[in-house]
C-alpha cells in the first residue's frame, strides 16, 4: 500500500465512506463531521466531507482509479443530502466520464490483452453498472 493506495482502496475512498457514514449517525457531533448543524450558516464545508473533496481532487490529478470512481459516487449522495444537486449531479458526471476513460465500459473479450484476474473484472463491471444505475 505504498502511497497510501492500492487496487482497491484509497484514502480517497475511505472518507468518502467516513462522509455518508457520519451524516446517518445518531451522534449529533458526528453528523456535523459531514453535514453542518444548519445547511449554509457558516459557510464551511463539514471537515469529512471537505477532506474527502481534497483527497478525490488529488487522485483526479495524480492518476485516477476504480477507487476514484467510487469516491465520487459517494461525495454525490452526500451533496445531495445537503441540498448542493448541483455538486452532486457534477461529481456523478465526472464519474460516468472517468469510466469511460479508464475504460471501464468495454466488454472483456476486448481487453484481454491487460491479462486482468477474473476479481478484477468483476470489480470493473460491478462499479460501471453501479455508476450507470445511480445516474438514471
Amino acid at each position: 500500500m505504498q502511497n497510501n493506495r492500492c487496487r482497491y482502496y484509497s484514502k480517497a475512498l475511505l472518507y468518502a465512506i467516513f462522509a455518508c457514514a457520519a451524516r446517518i449517525s445518531e451522534l449529533p457531533y458526528v453528523r456535523e463531521l459531514s453535514f453542518a448543524k444548519e445547511p449554509g450558516s457558516s459557510g464551511k464545508e463539514p471537515y469529512l466531507l471537505k477532506k474527502a473533496m481534497i483527497l478525490v481532487e488529488e487522485e483526479l490529478e495524480q492518476g485516477p482509479g476504480i477507487t476514484t470512481i467510487q469516491a465520487l459516487q459517494l461525495l454525490s449522495v452526500c451533496h445531495c443530502a445537503r441540498a448542493s444537486d448541483t455538486k452532486g449531479w457534477m461529481d456523478t458526471g465526472r464519474a460516468i466520464r472517468l469510466i469511460f476513460e479508464l475504460g471501464l465500459h468495454r466488454n472483456p473479450e476486448d481487453i484481454e490483452s491487460l491479462n486482468l484476474s477474473k476479481m478484477d473484472l468483476e470489480v470493473r463491471k460491478t462499479v460501471f453498472w453501479g455508476c450507470f444505475t445511480f445516474d438514471r
